[in-house]
């Protein structure tokens, strides 16, 4: 995974893909575990209208938990003028994707880029 973002990103990708980290931790700081850039963004092969797919990985997802993250991301997309779309995963659902080594889990790992890394705690 890179922990930086490619020069093929735009700068209101860049932005759009930060402001919707800084917003989530702000809001649920202590429950988050991983902000990844993900998706066709995160691979350099967007094309015009291509949206900007970001993954969180976190503590105690529930359908409270998931609107606010979908709200955060519908905020920044109004603001960014761009398309959000949020994926979100529970720490045991990340961790049994890895064992299995899904290909979601896989390509993530590929092509992902860290927003705002942070190890996964033990």
């Amino acid at each position: 995974m890179k922990s930086y973002f490619d020069v093929r990103t735009t700068a209101v990708q860049r932005q759009a893909a930060l402001e919707f980290a800084r917003q989530v931790r702000e809001a649920k700081g202590d429950r988050i575990l991983r902000t990844i850039l993900i998706g066709s963004v995160a691979r350099g092969d967007f094309g015009p209208d291509s949206d900007i797919d970001i993954l969180v990985v976190a503590e105690g997802v529930d359908s409270d938990f998931k609107c606010d993250m979908w709200d955060i991301g519908a905020d920044v997309s109004l603001a960014r003028n761009v398309i959000l779309n949020v994926h979100i995963y529970s720490r045991a659902r990340w961790d049994k994707m890895q064992k299995e080594e899904t290909v979601f889990w896989q390509n993530a790992q590929r092509d992902g880029i860290d927003i705002a890394p942070e190890p996964i705690p033990a």
